[in-house]
């Protein structure tokens, strides 16, 4: 489903036969790599033979050429995405799996920062062990400080035998000083690319054969002070002159018009159809010969290629079997000069004919940036706006919003809001971006402006799809009625065909069920929007709502029928290309999920690893910090301690960072209330319900089951059984209305622990039995085994009820074989550390900073003054020899005081 690629664009021009040999700046060249050189930059104005001094360099040295990746630049490239992937598939020509990840990362729904996704690049160049050559021809057609910020931290980072090789016609904004201050660069410049007078005389006289004297030559060589191009339209007018020393004095007088003179004689010196076909087809940066015939009209544009080419016509192979062409860029600059006046001296524009033509061959050939482009330099933006819109729900469906954007921003905004579907793109880009504040107007336009459809098919299909938004938005915020009541509607009205548009709002409908805890009609909705996104081969909306339907399995206590769905789901998208792409992340992690559930944690660790391996490279923050989450729980259920918190602070750090989904967030507050009790620390467990102000009085939702589980383990730890009991009383009624069995088995296990400390064990026992009852036909382990060793006394007693004896006894040896939890951090051991050993209170009060708590809340949590928390807060300062929060909490945590 991605765009493309023009691979014309990744092959080094081949070298002409007729070309002047310069050792000297090979020679440079040369020593530059053997120098360990960062940059190789080529600077010069247009015509002094950039391209092609690399270009024949590399194709002098078989060694150099096999580890040279090519890309020339264009206009086109300044859009982030399009130009790392075309770097990205530059390298691939010399190592096809450098930059998987980061292309992965680059196509994924919600990119990453951009330097995490160089990031990636650079650990896989440092993998590439021998010397790679990266030519960008052309840089000064890249103008985005992102674009060049950017490179400047892959060149910062790259290990050195990669090295960058640039030609432009401006020094490119790179930091150059400071490459010159380190001596990791090599410069050409135009004095150094300049034809000396020998030069000239071999191209006259060697090269060209035209026979020239030292006086002519010097007299050419000193007026276009070596500029080679302007060396070769010289020796092009020369060709064939009778009157070659009067052609020399007037080239040689001072006439600023010198250039345009050239064309002229150039131009005019060809057949009538060579004229016509050179302007015609100087509005194209590449051209084939079916694009030729397209745009000219007429046949046997292979044949007038090749003539071009024999006839040194400044035209330059893209290929080595002579099928893509350009023009030198000066050279196509000055014909479509001499376009555009031919245009305004006739009173028309020629060019705009041209370039809608050109247009239509690029849409017939399935290349829509480049049909859209041309659709703008005709003029036409009407057709603009029809290609934007054949192309958007791709774009959308794909996450390629930076592309969508781009095209739509182009648009003038009268012909946008007119048109109902321009608006919705525009309002669907803005709020997949956060942007609800600038999606609304262009939504409420498409609105308004239904209507006055046609037909009232498409009437439907327009506020089916603004219908579709609005769910969207209002699973965001979240209302679930109205998020229901929008997806409905939008369902209700798309046509039967639009299957992207239905199977996103399939998506949005199962997550506002999901929201109003209907979890019937949200797996139907889900399971519904799996197959249109397969028939429309959309899989950014099969993959979340396969994950999201596990979950609802999961929920009703179905793992079997969970892991079956997660299992297809796989085996389809491997069947695809072998590797599992980064959007199945979640469904890995969710099968790792299933895993740790029965104690298999071997397999567990397997898939979980993996769903943060591609959660990493797909880069949907909320999806890398869930499956950090359930990797946590595997690592330590497995003994990784070590290895388990760092899991955690990682998808603490994304929540903090990215702004996470709330589920995410409800999730990982949960996990670290649950390790609290583990460690059997009470400071910490009162901290952790301080922090989330968290009450037994509260009211819980379901969007919250996790935290208030956890809440009621926490109440139970600390003495407080009858405010455990209240919120898991309410927890139950919930999960049974809503038919959650899966959740209702977690509760009523920890309903039997809160009973015990109440003293009701009778109780206890009874409630743990008839959890175990609904647990045993999914084989349920760690439900039970992760509630603490209280469990096990009243496993046995439920076992001695006969109460299935065996699965209870499965039970009872998973929970024996539990690594232990470390209780509580050793303190002893890290005051050995210390300058001077902390107290209980300042070890109260770094907790409740870990926490996250104010100078004042920690007053009130410890009910003391907030000038006292200070002075704790600055002994703790002196005695971890930090100077801010942030330094404690770090400096706590190798200390294991945290």
């Amino acid at each position: 489903m991605h765009p493309p690629l023009l691979t014309t664009k990744l092959h080094r021009p081949a070298p002409r036969q007729d070309l002047v040999d310069r050792p000297h700046l090979h020679h440079r060249l040369d020593e530059a790599l053997c120098l360990s050189h960062k940059l190789i930059l080529v600077s010069a104005p247009a015509g002094f033979g950039k391209t092609t001094l690399v270009a024949t360099w590399l194709a002098s040295s078989e060694q150099h050429a096999s580890h040279a990746a090519w890309l020339s630049l264009d206009d086109k490239d300044n859009e982030t995405s399009r130009f790392w992937t075309y770097i990205i598939a530059a390298l691939n020509t010399v190592d096809e799996d450098l930059g998987k990840g980061a292309l992965i990362a680059l196509r994924a729904s919600q990119r990453p920062p951009l330097e995490e996704i160089i990031t990636q690049l650079i650990n896989d160049l440092n993998q590439h062990s021998t010397p790679l050559l990266l030519v960008l021809d052309d840089f000064h057609t890249i103008r985005r400080q992102e674009l060049h910020a950017s490179l400047a931290f892959l060149m910062e980072h790259a290990p050195p035998h990669l090295h960058l090789i640039i030609t432009s016609r401006t020094d490119p904004p790179l930091p150059l000083p400071r490459l010159r201050g380190r001596r990791q660069i090599t410069e050409v410049r135009a004095a150094q690319l300049r034809f000396s007078e020998e030069e000239a005389v071999a191209l006259f006289n060697r090269v060209l054969d035209l026979d020239l004297s030292e006086d002519e030559i010097d007299a050419l060589e000193t007026r276009t002070e070596g500029w080679i191009t302007g060396l070769q339209l010289a020796a092009l007018t020369l060709r064939g002159r009778p009157d070659a020393a009067a052609f020399i004095r007037e080239f040689a007088g001072s006439n600023r018009y010198v250039l345009d003179y050239l064309v002229e004689e150039v131009l005019h010196r060809q057949p009538e159809h060579l004229q016509a076909f050179l302007l015609q087809t100087s509005i194209l940066d590449r051209m084939t010969s079916g694009l030729c015939e397209a745009v000219t009209g007429h046949d046997d544009s292979a044949g007038t290629l090749a003539q071009l080419e024999h006839d040194n016509l400044f035209l330059v192979p893209l290929d080595d079997k002579r099928q893509w062409y350009r023009y030198h860029h000066l050279f196509a600059d000055l014909l479509r000069h001499q376009l555009t006046a031919i245009g305004q001296h006739l009173g028309c524009a020629p060019e705009q004919t041209l370039h809608r033509r050109a247009s239509v061959w690029y849409q017939d050939h399935d290349l829509p940036d480049e049909a859209i482009h041309h659709a703008f330099a005709s003029g036409d933006t009407d057709r603009a706006a029809d290609l934007i819109d054949d192309a958007a729900p791709a774009c959308l469906a794909r996450g390629e919003l930076p592309r969508l954007l781009a095209w739509l921003e182009r648009l003038p905004d009268g012909l946008l809001h007119r048109r109902p579907e321009l608006c919705l793109h525009a309002a669907w880009v803005r709020l997949l971006n956060g942007r609800w504040d600038l999606a609304l107007p262009h939504l409420e336009r498409a609105e308004q402006l239904a209507p006055t459809a046609p037909s009232t098919d498409r009437r439907d299909a327009v506020l089916g799809a603004a219908a579709s938004i609005r769910a969207y938005r209002a699973v965001e915020l979240p209302d679930a009625p109205s998020a229901v009541e929008h997806a409905q509607e939008a369902l209700d009205r798309l046509p039967a065909d639009d299957a992207i548009g239905r199977s996103i709002a399939a998506y949005t409908l199962g997550n506002a069920r999901r929201l109003g805890n209907d979890l019937e009609g949200a797996a139907d909705a889900f399971s519904e929007a799996i197959a249109l996104g397969r028939a429309a081969d959309v899989l950014h909306i099969v993959a979340p709502s396969v994950s999201a339907l596990c979950r609802i399995h999961v929920s009703r206590g179905q793992l079997r029928r969970a892991a079956r769905t997660c299992r297809e789901a796989i085996e389809n998208l491997s069947a695809l290309g072998g590797d599992l792409p980064p959007i199945a992340a979640d469904i890995c992690g969710r099968l790792g999920d299933l895993h740790y559930e029965w104690n298999e944690l071997d397999t567990a660790l397997r898939y979980l690893k993996r769903g943060v391996e591609l959660g990493r490279a797909n880069y949907n923050a909320g999806l890398l910090a869930s499956n950090y989450v359930s990797l946590a729980r595997g690592l330590r259920a497995h003994g990784d301690t070590a290895q388990a918190d760092d899991a955690l602070r990682a998808a603490s750090d994304l929540c903090r960072e990215r702004g996470i989904h709330p589920r995410i967030v409800n999730l990982l507050t949960a996990r670290k209330g649950l390790l609290t009790v583990a460690r059997r620390d009470a400071a910490a467990a009162k901290a952790w319900i301080a922090a989330h102000n968290l009450s037994a009085d509260d009211g819980p939702t379901y969007a919250r089951l996790e935290t208030y589980v956890t809440l009621s383990q926490v109440l139970t730890f600390l003495s407080r059984p009858d405010q455990a009991r209240t919120v898991l009383t309410r927890l139950r009624l919930m999960s049974q209305e809503a038919g959650c069995t899966g959740d209702l088995i977690g509760i009523q296990a920890c309903q039997a622990l809160a009973l015990r400390a109440r003293g009701e064990h009778d109780a206890a026992v009874s409630a743990l039995a008839d959890a175990v009852r609904r647990a045993k036909p999914e084989g349920y382990v760690r439900t039970f085994v992760d509630r603490g060793a209280s469990i096990g006394e009243l496993l046995r007693r439920v076992a001695l009820r006969g109460t299935h004896p065996n699965y209870v006894g499965k039970l009872l040896a998973a929970a024996e074989a539990a690594p232990p939890v470390p209780l509580k951090p050793n303190v002893d051991a890290a005051n050995e550390a210390l300058i001077e050993p902390l107290t209980d209170r300042e070890l109260e009060v770094l907790r409740l900073i870990a926490a996250g708590l104010s100078n004042a809340d920690i007053a009130d949590q410890l009910y003391i003054a907030v000038s006292t928390v200070k002075k704790h807060i600055n002994h703790l300062y002196g005695k971890l020899e930090v100077h801010r929060r942030t330094q404690a909490v770090a400096r706590a945590r190798e200390l294991d005081l945290l």
